[in-house]
């Protein structure tokens, strides 16, 4: 199909902290654009993605935190309580909402 074709990997550098994780994800799985060759069935689609976090804040240990995908980076990042910061790197993770893999880390099975 036709449409914006981000090129894999993506570089950090072409982004910046005041743009919303929205853009970012906009932009590596456009609604009309080609799907990375990794996603076979065409699943990653902007609107039916999650982003999460690992947060240390919980009673319990680990958990994943849903992460508001409107909000700016910066604002993610000062924000982020709890935020698993590794090697100062956050890692966000991405899925298909309510996929199998989705529900399997939530639920942490």
């Amino acid at each position: 199909s036709s449409g914006i074709n981000a090129e894999w990997p993506l570089r950090p550098g072409e982004f910046c902290e005041r743009n919303s994780l929205l853009d970012h994800l906009s932009y590596m799985f456009p609604p009309e654009g080609t799907s990375p060759e990794w996603d076979e069935d065409g699943s990653y689609q902007v609107d039916k993605l999650v982003v999460c976090i690992t947060s240390t804040s919980s009673s319990s240990g680990c958990k994943l935190v849903e992460v508001n995908q409107k909000a700016p980076l910066a604002e993610v990042l000062v924000h982020g309580e709890g935020m698993l910061v590794s090697g100062g790197v956050v890692t966000f993770e991405v899925y298909v909402r309510n996929s199998e893999t989705h529900m399997s880390h939530i639920l942490g099975t």
